[in-house]
């Protein structure tokens, strides 16, 4: 029992990062559709 739980933690952690780095790149797209309707409001 004692050998799963540093497993266990480590799955915790990967699962976090994971989540963080699609959260970045929610973040980016977000950024990049907003800067396109921009342009495009200066361009009418």
């Amino acid at each position: 029992m004692v050998s799963q739980f540093p497993q266990t933690e480590y799955i915790a952690k990967d699962n976090l990062s994971s989540i963080s780095y699609k959260f970045r790149w929610h973040i980016l797209i977000i950024l990049s559709i907003c800067l396109l309707f921009v342009s495009m409001d200066a361009t009418i």
